[in-house]
């Protein structure tokens, strides 16, 4: 749970200042991360979000939800930060409830 909520604090932080607080926290190039994600974790991209200034956030989840990953978008580059990871469908849930009710984020599915 502690851990939880402070990821949702990163998430925060990156999300409303994505410039100096997505370089500080752990950002790479969003090809190398997709790629670590769907090799090691078995993750694919299911959902994307995105808000009226054009901030972008992914999920990644594996089979049944087991592990989970969220990605910011840097605006006008092709890096991503980790915002949040874990395990099991219930902390992701209350994690992305919590984010969208406090960023007036828009669902996009990306799997039917």
């Amino acid at each position: 749970m502690k851990q939880a909520l402070m990821s949702l604090a990163l998430a925060a932080g990156v999300f409303l200042a994505f410039g100096e607080a997505a370089q500080a926290a752990q950002c790479a190039d969003r090809d190398a991360v997709h790629q670590k994600l769907v090799s090691d974790y078995k993750e694919n991209p299911t959902t994307s979000f995105s808000n009226a200034t054009n901030h972008r956030l992914d999920i990644y989840t594996s089979r049944n939800s087991r592990t989970w990953s969220i990605l910011l978008h840097v605006r006008d580059s092709n890096m991503v930060c980790l915002a949040a990871s874990g395990k099991g469908k219930r902390q992701l849930k209350k994690t992305l409830g919590e984010l969208h009710s406090n960023r007036s984020m828009a669902r996009v599915d990306l799997q039917g």
